[in-house]
C-alpha cells in the first residue's frame, strides 16, 4: 500500500521481475478489503498516506488476523519530512508493536525491498522447518 503511484509501480515491477504477483492499492481502506478477501506472503505498507487510513490501520488490520497474517514491511518517508525524532520513534515504536517484521525510510531502492522480502521468506521458512 503507497500512495505514490510511481513508487507503487517501480516497487511492483521490480517485485515481478523476481517472479512476484503483485496487488497495489492506495490507502488503507483498500488495503483491507484485500487483506480479507485474498492470501497474500508479504505486506509493504506505507506508515502514512494524506487524507486516508494509513499503515498503521493495515498493521492493526494484520494483527488481527493473528498468525494467518503475512510478514509486513513498513515505510516512511517521515524522516525527511517536518516531524521530529520523538514523532518519529513514537510511529517507529508503533510499527514496531503492531507487527512490522522491518521498517525502512523513503527513498528506498526497490532491490533492497526485493531482497528484504526474500530475507523474510527465508526465515520463514527456517522457522516453519524449526515447527
Amino acid at each position: 500500500m503507497e500512495d505514490n503511484v510511481g513508487l507503487a509501480l517501480n516497487w511492483k515491477e521490480a517485485f515481478e521481475l523476481n517472479q512476484c504477483e503483485v496487488v497495489i492499492c492506495h490507502n488503507g481502506v483498500d488495503a483491507e478489503i484485500f487483506l480479507q478477501n485474498e492470501t497474500f506472503d508479504l505486506v509493504i505498507t506505507d506508515l502514512f498516506v494524506p487524507n486516508n487510513k494509513g499503515g498503521l490501520h493495515v498493521l492493526m488490520t494484520l494483527l488481527n488476523m493473528g498468525r494467518q497474517a503475512p510478514p509486513a514491511i513498513a515505510v516512511t518517508g517521515l524522516l525527511t519530512s517536518a516531524y521530529d525524532s520523538e514523532d518519529l520513534s513514537l510511529f517507529e515504536s508503533r510499527a514496531s508493536r503492531l507487527g512490522a517484521a522491518l521498517r525502512f525510510e523513503k527513498p528506498i531502492q526497490a532491490a533492497e525491498l526485493v531482497v528484504a522480502a526474500q530475507n523474510l521468506w527465508s526465515d520463514d521458512q527456517q522457522s516453519l522447518e524449526l515447527d
